[in-house]
């Protein structure tokens, strides 16, 4: 059964291909490596990666020596910023069904829902370089 909170596969694709530039920022990555490496369509990631680029997150170069590097230093990337970027800002909404007011009365969720909401949000603030950092230390939690 999937997970109850389900992530696109652009926005899987961006953070994957974040955290390749992340591992070395001193090379550009290119299309074809990453989109190896990662087992996606080299279409879908360039799509991908021009989002990216437009929120200012990663720079592209052109030429032999060109690809695609972090605009900025990954201790200064969130990951909420990565899945903005590819999903636009997430709705965090304290009804599932969308209504203003619960047909129930008391929201039978929102305890529940406004528990995971700030949850995520939290999650949502680590640095890019914390990641990489967790995982060269075994894993991430």
């Amino acid at each position: 059964m999937p997970g109850i909170l389900n992530v696109s596969e652009a926005a899987a694709i961006g953070v994957h291909a974040m955290m390749i530039m992340v591992k070395d920022p001193s090379q550009p990555q290119r299309v074809p490596a990453m989109a190896k490496s990662l087992q996606v369509s080299a279409a879908h990631l360039q799509k991908v990666l021009q989002r990216l680029v437009h929120a200012g997150l990663v720079r592209s170069s052109r030429g032999p020596k060109g690809g695609y590097a972090l605009a900025r230093s990954s201790r200064d990337i969130r990951m909420g910023e990565v899945f903005a970027a590819i999903e636009g800002r997430p709705s965090l909404t304290a009804c599932l069904l969308d209504k203003e007011r619960c047909c129930m009365g008391a929201c039978v969720l929102g305890d529940m829902l406004h528990s995971i909401n700030e949850q995520v949000t939290r999650k949502l603030q680590t640095r890019l370089s914390d990641i990489n950092n967790n995982n060269k230390e075994g894993g991430v939690r």
